[in-house]
């Protein structure tokens, strides 16, 4: 059965940290924050059912609640909100619409 996760993720290490790709319009990067074990997330592009596999993965590597920088984001559907939610990650002040929109604002910390 297809979860709804694009099985065509490509990771790439890079200086500084991991890139996660899907279908050439989602990006997710993961940089080491300093302590062990944790890290900081940039996304940017469009997240759909086909293209969230990347921010998926790379909340999976994080493996600790990280903080998401999403403002580069231009597209996000419901799947990139249970994705969030799941992973439980702080988000930026700028996403609060959309989660007030879902009934989800609660689940969440928003940096301000």
């Amino acid at each position: 059965m297809n979860s709804g996760r694009d099985t065509a993720v490509v990771h790439t290490p890079v200086l500084g940290g991991h890139l996660y790709r899907s279908r050439r319009v989602a990006h997710v990067y993961r940089q080491s924050a300093g302590r062990e074990g944790t890290a900081r997330l940039e996304a940017s592009g469009e997240f759909g059912m086909e293209t969230v596999g990347c921010l998926h993965q790379a909340l999976a590597d994080a493996r600790t609640e990280s903080p998401a920088d999403l403002t580069a984001v231009a597209f996000a559907d419901s799947l990139f909100i249970h994705t969030l939610v799941t992973a439980h990650k702080p988000l930026p002040s700028h996403m609060v619409q959309l989660f007030d929109l879902t009934g989800a604002t609660h689940l969440f910390h928003f940096d301000t």
